[in-house]
């Protein structure tokens, strides 16, 4: 299976339901992109006013995680097998960062899980657990591995990037971004 397809199946995987979650109430992430669908725009724009405000403006998880990442099938098969603590004490690679982009103040659509990883010949891998569900402390995807060449590209889309970038967004996609 190719990236973007494995990218797609992953963002309308349905999530463990459990009874401290708003799912139920508000909906859930997969749900809503089961129905928006899965947009491959380098920003989603959560306004439709011709007038926008930075704050409604992010970068798409999905078409960052499918320009920098590239699935490993067979190796998240074994690890979805043996379980991510397992698999971590048998893949013979060194343990970098890890964390959740919710807490990294980072501007993108969609949050996630992930925990870094380096091979013996410098390659970097992330295993990403996508948040599918309601309330940021539960609902994730299964861990997926990923090999990313250039992970610091997933990593930088703060605030401050965005605001750069503000006049090329407002061109691109025809709106006015108001206030900073």
């Amino acid at each position: 299976m190719d990236t973007e397809t494995k990218l797609r199946e992953m963002f309308i995987e349905p999530i463990n339901h459990y009874s401290g979650d708003s799912g139920g109430i508000y909906g859930y992430q997969y749900e809503k992109n089961k129905k928006d669908g899965i947009s491959e725009e380098p920003f989603i724009i959560a306004s439709d006013e011709k007038d926008v405000h930075l704050s409604d403006i992010f970068f798409n998880t999905f078409y960052l995680l499918n320009q920098y990442c590239e699935y490993q099938e067979d190796e998240t098969k074994k690890l979805q097998k043996m379980g991510l603590e397992e698999w971590e004490l048998d893949n013979g690679m060194d343990k970098l960062e890890d964390g959740y982009t919710y807490n990294l103040d980072l501007h993108i659509s969609q949050d996630f899980l992930w925990r870094g990883y380096e091979n013996m010949y410098g390659e970097k891998f992330l295993v990403i657990m996508l948040h599918n569900g309601c309330d940021t402390r539960a609902g994730f995807t299964e861990p997926v591995l990923f090999e990313c060449k250039f992970p610091e590209e997933i990593f930088c889309v703060s605030n401050e990037y965005l605001f750069e970038m503000k006049d090329m967004i407002a061109n691109k996609y025809d709106i006015n971004i108001i206030g900073d």
